[in-house]
């Protein structure tokens, strides 16, 4: 590996790390206002994390809704194909 390309995935290492300190601070930030405001902040992570996964649980019952229907549009379209016939 050459010299360059190694100080290369460095260089890349140290920008995700500053970004990662970044987004710490920020929600450090964030949850000290909440907590400013009186705001329980426990209850209040626990229930940005309950919602959250309620979001991705509902995208993932969309994303399996369209493949049964997309799966339904198939089945229709190569039921002859599938059953040796043809229109």
């Amino acid at each position: 590996m050459s010299n360059s390309r190694l100080k290369s995935f460095y260089q890349r290492w140290l920008n995700r790390e500053e970004a990662k300190q970044a987004v710490a601070d920020d929600l450090k930030e964030l949850f000290a206002e909440m907590k400013a405001e009186g705001h329980d902040t426990k209850a209040v992570r626990a229930a940005f994390r309950r919602v959250a996964a309620f979001e991705i649980a509902e995208k993932k019952e969309k994303i399996e809704g369209h493949e049964a229907l997309v799966e339904q549009y198939f089945d229709a379209l190569t039921r002859d194909t599938r059953e040796g016939g043809a229109e």
